[in-house]
């Protein structure tokens, strides 16, 4: 997908957009977030997974669709990319929040498609760079995708330790 308007993207609309493809494409906020839960935040009430700035015009939500012989592709990855830039920094940046693959759909490209997106749609933004807290267990992978770790590892409260990787944007 290389969207160029904002409602390519998702927005805020409404959930529950039946898909007839597969493949990546542009959901809203609440349809992020059964999985947001389910993979990243099985603990916490649903709520946990309403992240500010999910309905700003801006915001960027993708899904990764597959077929699974069901009547229509099952989502099985999510990414949204907000405005907001790096603690410490002021302008142009631009945080993932919330990317999550079901395990066993992982390993498959799913993962980089969404990250390739989500960069691409802070590009033509403007963004200078996207940032995101990564899981520990995370941090290989957005190293492989030409992300650096800023300062030492930190635990996130009910969450996990995770490392603050930033990725700068080449125009």
């Amino acid at each position: 997908m290389s969207a160029s308007k904002d409602s390519e993207m998702g927005g805020s609309g409404d959930a529950g957009v039946v898909r007839q493809e597969p493949g990546l494409a542009p959901v809203t906020a609440a349809e992020t977030r059964p999985l947001r839960r389910a993979v990243l935040r099985p603990n916490q009430p649903p709520e946990a997974c309403v992240y500010p700035g999910d309905d700003d015009d801006r915001t960027g939500h993708l899904g990764v669709f597959v077929d699974t012989g069901a009547e229509a592709p099952a989502l099985v990855g999510v990414a949204s990319i907000f405005e907001e830039s790096r603690p410490g920094t002021t302008g142009g940046g631009w945080r993932i929040r919330g990317m999550a693959v079901v395990p066993e759909q992982q390993g498959k490209g799913h993962g980089a498609a969404l990250l390739t997106e989500c960069l691409e749609h802070a590009r033509r933004h403007g963004g200078i760079e996207v940032w995101c807290n990564a899981r520990k267990t995370a941090a290989e992978f957005y190293a492989h995708h030409g992300f650096e770790q800023e300062g030492e590892e930190f635990e996130l409260p009910a969450i996990g330790p995770h490392y603050l990787m930033r990725c700068g944007l080449e125009r």
